[in-house]
């Protein structure tokens, strides 16, 4: 049989909570086991980026057509796929945070 040696990455969002976090891993795994031909190599905590906490995924499958299962899995368990944004938390008086607005949208018209 020819297998297809598979490694991707996830990124999850910074604000998940720590017990999601710490089930993430093991949650990859049920995916991929789950699978028919599909041979399980490991996952693991990759590393923290700006925008994501970062996990590693490789496997062995003979059909990779169920890439779709890691989306409806994390979605049950209220995961966010991780994608290139900033979060400005801003902490002040209101008239700081409506200078900020303002700015935001003048930047918005000039481009």
């Amino acid at each position: 049989m020819c297998e297809q040696r598979v490694v991707f990455t996830v990124g999850v969002a910074h604000q998940t909570p720590a017990e999601k976090l710490r089930r993430t891993s093991a949650l990859l795994r049920e995916i991929v086991e789950s699978q028919r031909e599909v041979r399980f190599d490991c996952v693991h905590f990759r590393e923290r980026e700006d925008f994501a906490l970062v996990y590693g995924v490789v496997y062995y499958v003979a059909r990779p057509d169920y890439n779709s299962d890691i989306y409806r899995c994390f979605e049950l368990e209220g995961l966010d796929f991780a994608y290139p944004t900033q979060t400005l938390f801003v902490h002040g008086t209101n008239s700081q945070t409506e200078t900020i607005r303002t700015l935001h949208a003048g930047n918005r018209a000039m481009s």
